[in-house]
């Protein structure tokens, strides 16, 4: 009986000694391994940088252009004036002006590209939706 024991207790310790150092590797950081807004905004930014093959005046055009969305996007979330229908209609609004503003920037080459990366973006979501069981936006 006091052998069982003995085994026992050794099999804990060393499924602890096993455990410890797998738990301390883990990521830390609030938002998991994606990293909080503002990180994954810049490593977008940066992405879409390098597919474009944006210039450094361009990249600073656009990041100026998101920057404003972000603050509109804030002001008409914390407009209690608005319905939940009218901030999805404003934040829409808000949205296609930003392309719009975004592809004026851009070279035709570069908008083109944009178009697509943002096409297969969409087809993405759509496919997760799906996947999730919702049903994707009414196309068109």
């Amino acid at each position: 009986m006091k052998r069982s024991t003995e085994i026992l207790i050794l099999a804990a310790v060393l499924a602890a000694a096993v455990a410890v150092p797998t738990v301390q590797a883990q990521p830390e950081g609030p938002k998991g391994p994606k990293g909080p807004p503002a990180e994954r905004r810049a490593e977008m930014a940066d992405r879409m940088a390098e597919h474009l093959g944006l210039t450094p005046e361009q990249q600073a055009k656009v990041q100026a252009i998101h920057q404003a969305e972000r603050t509109q996007g804030e002001a008409i979330r914390n407009d209690s004036t608005l319905s939940r229908e009218q901030k999805q209609e404003k934040r829409k609004a808000l949205r296609e002006s930003t392309v719009q503003q975004v592809d004026a920037v851009l070279t035709p080459e570069q908008a083109a590209k944009a178009r697509e990366m943002r096409a297969k973006a969409k087809e993405r979501m759509e496919e997760r939706k799906e996947r999730r069981g919702e049903r994707p936006p009414p196309k068109g």
